[in-house]
């Protein structure tokens, strides 16, 4: 089975050299120099530059058929796929310490905020601040502090962050073949600022959208569709959208995209 690596760019050229593994059984390649993918893009440039080594006459879907592959991210900031979870990316923070830490008193912080805040949502655990309920072990200074970054860290993951999948699926439509075309669009997808500003720029009444092209505001989108739908209450909404090529069967992909909107909202 064949590895892919993604790796610094002062690493590729001399990894065989340094590590003599074979060719045939490890590629490298490094993300685009000076520019930043996410998670996605950097999984679906490095698949796509697999391909273009391997078989560049093949479509991404016949090579990427053809047979299993072991995807290692060593570049990029080296979180892309331990930092996500079926429910979305993980939060984590470290705490620096202005002086020495008793660790049996941290390991009791620790306990105490998991008995705290087990099996509560984002929502409950954030109304405990204020709450006079807590245990004495983190009322202490250091449990305080420590309780502090739990909730400035939550308060970090508020605002509006986007899952995404499928990334590699449209990278093996024709209009993408050619990565120049496809670059634009995965670097405005792996941008929550730029995608989700898009999307809620433009709903006005909370019903389904359907942009096309050009109609698309931001500039990066204008060789694609995005079909999308709100959910949720209105203090707390989010957006399920499909984003493929302009000759997309919309029948299809506006009743997949009601249809999670309906899952959503139950």
């Amino acid at each position: 089975m064949k590895k892919l690596l993604s790796l610094p760019p002062n690493v590729v050229n001399s990894f065989h050299d340094v590590t003599r593994l074979s060719h045939d059984e490890y590629f490298c390649t490094s993300d685009p120099v000076g520019h930043k993918l996410g998670s996605g893009g950097g999984t679906a440039w490095l698949l796509e530059a697999a391909r273009r080594d391997d078989a560049p006459e093949a479509s991404f879907k016949e090579w990427l058929a053809k047979e299993k592959r072991v995807l290692l991210h060593a570049g990029g900031q080296s979180r892309r796929l331990p930092a996500y979870a079926s429910s979305g990316k993980v939060l984590n923070r470290g705490l620096e310490f202005d002086q020495d830490v008793d660790p049996e008193e941290l390991a009791e912080i620790q306990n105490s905020i998991n008995i705290l805040i087990g099996g509560k949502t984002a929502s409950q655990i954030g109304t405990m601040r204020s709450e006079t309920t807590l245990v004495d072990t983190l009322t202490s200074p250091l449990g305080a502090y420590v309780l502090d970054q739990l909730f400035s860290c939550m308060k970090e993951g508020e605002p509006s962050r986007s899952s995404k999948l499928g990334l590699p699926s449209l990278l093996s439509k024709p209009e993408f073949s050619n990565s120049t075309a496809a670059l634009p669009v995965l670097r405005a997808i792996e941008d929550d600022v730029m995608l989700l500003g898009l999307l809620e720029d433009v709903f006005e009444d909370g019903d389904l959208e359907i942009l096309i092209g050009s109609e698309n505001p931001r500039s990066q989108f204008s060789g694609v569709s995005v079909v999308a739908a709100q959910y949720g209450p209105a203090d707390a909404h989010g957006i399920v959208a499909v984003i493929g090529p302009t000759r997309m069967d919309y029948s299809k992909v506006i009743h997949a995209v009601r249809a999670a909107r309906s899952e959503l909202n139950r």
